[in-house]
């Protein structure tokens, strides 16, 4: 080993030799401290010599001194976080030019919530390197969690013995014949410090590249090779800089080979970056925490939706009239690639495109990734007949062309002659889905597509390679079947495969000590697309011929029913293992359901059987001319429901909706333009007489709705109206004993925000959507009476402070906002603006008594639209959790919002324009019924932490929500009280700063003492 030491002045050059075998080991460049170690070792000699420093950029030659007589090495650094399928293929290009490859893996704060919790790559990257072929032992590995992209690529450097760094991304492909070329530029030409490419970048496939004037400017070049001299660091990642110790300058500023160059000379840099959906996705969100949700005057979200996934060859022009490809430069474009690839990506586009071609990318996109199956918790079956089905398999119970359930499907589709066919669970491909396929073949069914969908990349990218060995006409669609929010919770997994089987004498997976875990790891891909049964079933105009349902034993039922829910047609349904948990309930809803015609049943293996499925004649098929939707609860609730309205009138185009609300609240739908009718209830459902009520009914049935829609989550008394029965489709989120809704769509009853919840619900219909945000429409007439109303009074908007202290029930009562303002108010020279019902006309003014500033009370005095308009000309708004706090985040209004532990997590926040102030305890997620006599996580929030949130709210715009915590030390815990305790988990949902405040005094930096983490996604 060679080891390099300097003090300053000289270079230590350490040499061991293993004496026996008479030659030096490899060479090892690492920093040391200036005390050597002494080696014990009898057959070990050190030699010290003492050479020159050569860490200016003035004494490079020592260095190339001492590799002359042998060739340059490198060292590949690549940092990675789910590098899946592509981090294959860049390895494969390098491994036998590499001296080493040190793959540094691991999310960065920025991108956790597409990581394991534990910060590792969610998509089978680790797996994927640990099996990686190594003969050579070229790979290190190195995991973590990293607070930057720079801190990963430092802690490669640590491990480096090259004499050259080369970085490189995991879908960055290289031409082995441009490898041996720069080695041989770097053996004329040593003085060179550092190479930049520009790239080839791919786009959706290998077929196009995108393009800029941007990429042929230095400073967009692609910073990738560099020399290194032990010590050197990376000071920044965009771009790449590397500096050597004692230097003043960057390897670019010594001797840099750049873009310009490589390119001349052919070399390319195959930059496979925006091929996959999942890819984008991942960047795309990443990008939007890091810098932002707009970039160039463009939405990230809108760019990905209506450009990336929207983009395909046939409408490239219309596309990009509209977005730029490459969001940083409008002038970007696509181009067709006219070059070749490198040979490992020439193999993988031949296997993409044959394995491919029977459905295009238009109708189901399908990007590779790839994982590995694990296990995890346990449960057990005591008292039950479970057999499981591991030892029945290795007895050998398979399914093949042979078999009895072959024959079954020949059978069948000698009759049917399907043409559009499903299967989920395609595992290996090498069972059902070969019979299927296979059976396809011997009808001469050349015209029809078969999708099967798998959620574990790993086996769909073996199923595909098999499928293109095999010369099966199989699309293979990778990704969840049903939506992620359907997934059971490990909880729901427990009392299903182990607290209540069901049934005697069914078979089961997994032995009891690893049940749970092991069905939960099943589908736990958070990386892959989900819904991709309704995409297959949107293709198929959710019309198939054939259905085969074989996925994981914890999600038959729930896959059996979303199957049903959207299915329009007649259709063969296939159930595999109706013996088994997966199935045993379904079959025998099968046998009891009158749309269910039974073809044939057996015992095989864990038991089939075919059915034949006929929708009601009054099915999902009949169109939809008027939608009745039902929110009859409360402001906040109101608005942030009406974020849905757009892509409800969207997906169900000219119908009309009428929407049902209590009375106070109408006005916000009156300037909607997707309602058409409204029709107001009583506030808090505070009817006269059942005759009032009767009424109100025989209004409904004049508007003759097909379909009520109630998005409702919660189940108090306002949230349902009994006695609408008579509509045909009546769809909600949960059933309630004062009503019968025909169809629920299912959430995760764990506790979510409820702005995903409403995302839920749309998917439930068809609809997905990236994010929700509570919505208010405002007329001419509402923006002209705020703007007179303060110049009026002579309110300034930007020193004008909304307060809304007052609230609908008592437990979210707060005493002390003009307190907590008053030295922010007169250090600003703020004025306030009271608003809110005439209820809170006291809590208001005494308040803004406290606060001695000046102002203006205006509770009870404006309708709802007005005080949204008031409120989207202050320069902040202040207050408790209500309907107003909603407002402000719909009008785009600075908000620092107090917030109890009812439903903290839940309602609020959501909006980076939010910075919440909260005493966390740990009777949090009480649902506001409180078994303390006082409501401590509101009435004893320090005022000073409420100031602490104003000054921060005020100081900078915040690309995140913002929760200043009132810290341990600020609780004087006694008995009977709750204990303090951090709310990190109940944001894991939402990306928030958490400021930590053990001091209540104004946040000046001296005085400060906090400590800010990323909240838990």
């Amino acid at each position: 080993n060679t080891m390099l030491l300097w003090d300053g002045r000289f270079d230590y050059e350490v040499r061991l030799h293993d004496v026996r075998a008479g030659v030096g080991r490899a060479e090892l460049s690492a920093s040391c401290a200036t005390e050597l170690p002494q080696r014990k070792e009898p057959h070990i000699k050190m030699e010290l010599s003492v050479a020159p420093n050569p860490l200016e950029p003035d004494r490079i030659a020592p260095l190339e001194r001492r590799s002359q007589g042998r060739r340059p090495r490198f060292s590949f650094v690549m940092i990675v976080l789910n590098g899946m399928p592509l981090i294959e293929y860049s390895l494969r290009s390098i491994y036998d030019f590499a001296h080493e490859i040190i793959v540094v893996e691991g999310a960065v704060k920025n991108c956790l919530d597409a990581a394991n919790p534990d910060g590792s790559s969610r998509d089978g990257t680790v797996e994927f390197l640990r099996s990686f072929p190594d003969p050579q032992r070229k790979i290190r590995l190195v995991q973590g969690l990293w607070p930057e992209k720079c801190q990963m690529q430092n802690k490669a450097l640590e491990y480096v013995t090259g004499d050259y760094v080369w970085l490189i991304d995991s879908d960055e492909v290289y031409k082995p014949q441009d490898l041996e070329t720069l080695r041989d530029l770097f053996v004329k030409d040593p003085t060179i410090t550092q190479v930049n490419f520009i790239p080839d970048n791919f786009w959706k496939g290998l077929d196009y590249i995108f393009v800029s004037p941007l990429f042929f400017q230095s400073d967009y070049h692609y910073r990738r090779l560099f020399k290194y001299v032990p010590g050197a660091v990376f000071t920044t990642h965009r771009p790449p800089t590397l500096m050597w110790p004692g230097s003043s300058q960057t390897t670019e500023q010594m001797h840099l080979f750049d873009g310009f160059q490589t390119r001349k000379m052919g070399i390319l840099l195959y930059h496979y970056s925006y091929v996959f959906e999942h890819q984008v996705a991942q960047k795309n969100s990443y990008y939007a925490r890091q810098w932002g949700d707009r970039v160039n005057g463009v939405d990230r979200q809108e760019w990905f939706d209506r450009c990336y996934r929207a983009w395909t060859p046939h409408n490239r022009q219309q596309i990009e009239a509209q977005y730029p490809v490459w969001i940083n430069d409008r002038n970007s474009r696509t181009e067709l690639f006219s070059g070749t690839h490198p040979p490992v990506m020439e193999e993988f586009r031949l296997r993409l495109r044959r394995a491919t071609s029977s459905v295009s990318q238009d109708e189901i996109s399908c990007p590779p990734v790839e994982a590995s199956r694990e296990s995890g918790l346990a449960g057990s079956a005591s008292g039950r007949k479970v057999k499981v089905a591991c030892d029945f398999e290795r007895a050998g119970a398979t399914v093949g062309t042979e078999s009895q359930f072959a024959a079954e499907i020949r059978k069948l589709f000698a009759r049917i002659r399907p043409r559009k066919i499903i299967e989920t669970g395609t595992y290996l491909g090498r069972g059902t889905t070969t019979i299927i396929a296979r059976a396809l073949e011997e009808q001469g069914i050349s015209d029809a597509v078969f999708c099967t969908i798998e959620v574990n990349p790993r086996h769909w990218s073996q199923a595909k390679e098999y499928f293109v060995a095999a010369g099966l006409k199989v699309h293979a669609v990778l990704g969840l079947s049903i939506p992620r929010s359907m997934l059971p919770s490990p909880d729901q997994i427990q009392k299903q495969t182990v607290s209540d089987l069901g049934g005697q004498d069914i078979f089961v997976d997994h032995r009891p000590g690893e049940r749970v875990g092991a069905y939960y790891r099943e589908t736990d891909f958070p990386d892959v697309p989900d819904n991709r049964l309704y995409e297959c079933l949107k293709a198929f105009r959710f019309c198939p011929d054939f259905v085969l349902l074989d996925s994981a034993g914890h999600i038959g039922a729930i896959e059996f029913d979303y199957l049903l829910d959207h299915l329009q047609g007649p259709c063969h349904i296939a159930l595999d293992d109706i013996d088994h948990i997966k199935h045993h309930r379904n079959f025998l809803r099968m046998q009891s359901d009158p749309r269910f015609e039974i073809v044939t049943a057996s015992k095989e293996k864990f038991g089939f059987c075919i059915a034949r499925f006929t929708p009601q004649p009054a099915g999902r098929s009949d169109p939809i001319r008027r939608i009745l939707w039902l929110r009859t609860d409360s402001i906040g609730d109101a608005l942030l429901s009406a974020s849905m309205l757009p892509h409800i009138h969207r997906r169900f185009g000219d119908a009309r909706i009428t929407v049902v609300c209590q009375q106070h609240i109408a006005e916000l739908y009156e300037s909607c333009p997707h309602v058409e009718d409204i029709l107001p209830v009583p506030i808090e459902h505070r009817w006269e007489s059942d005759a009032q009520y009767q009424e109100f009914l025989g209004k409904v049935r004049a508007c003759n709705p097909d379909l009520l829609l109630n998005s409702t989550w919660a189940t108090h008394g306002l949230a349902d109206l009994p006695g609408l029965e008579f509509i045909p489709r009546r769809i909600a989120l949960r059933q309630v004993r004062n009503a019968a809704y025909t169809q629920i769509i299912r959430t995760d009853p764990v506790p979510m925000p409820e702005l995903h919840r409403h995302r839920d619900f749309l998917r439930g219909l068809g609809i997905e959507v990236h994010s929700l945000l509570p919505t208010v429409w405002l007329t001419d007439q509402d923006t002209q009476f705020a703007e007179q109303l303060l110049k009026q009074h002579g309110l300034h908007p930007e020193r004008t402070l909304a307060l809304f202290a007052g609230t609908r029930t008592p437990h979210r009562q707060y005493e002390y906002y003009g307190q907590a303002i008053r030295s922010v108010c007169a250090e600003n020279r703020l004025s306030l603006l009271a608003l809110g019902g005439a209820n809170d006309l006291g809590v208001n003014q005494r308040n803004m008594i406290a606060s001695g500033a000046g102002g203006l009370n205006l509770s009870g005095r404006c309708t709802l639209r007005q005080t949204a308009a008031l409120l989207r000309r202050c320069r902040l708004a202040i207050g408790a959790e209500t309907g107003l706090a909603h407002l402000a985040c719909a009008v785009g209004t600075p908000n620092v919002i107090l917030l109890g532990g009812g439903h903290f997590g839940r309602f609020m926040p959501y909006s980076p324009l939010t910075t919440i102030a909260a005493l966390p305890l740990d009777c949090y997620g009480c649902d506001w019924s409180c078994r303390y006599k006082r409501i401590h996580c509101v009435r004893d929030l320090n005022p000073g932490i409420l100031e602490n949130a104003v000054r921060e709210a005020l100081s900078c715009d915040s690309k995140e929500i913002r929760v200043c915590v009132q810290g341990p030390s600020l609780w004087a815990h006694h008995p009977g009280q709750p204990q303090w305790q951090g709310c990190q988990p109940w944001l894991k949902s939402q990306p928030a700063r958490i400021i930590t405040w053990n001091d209540a005094a104004p946040p000046e930096a001296q005085r400060r003492v906090a400590s800010e983490v990323p909240a838990d996604r």
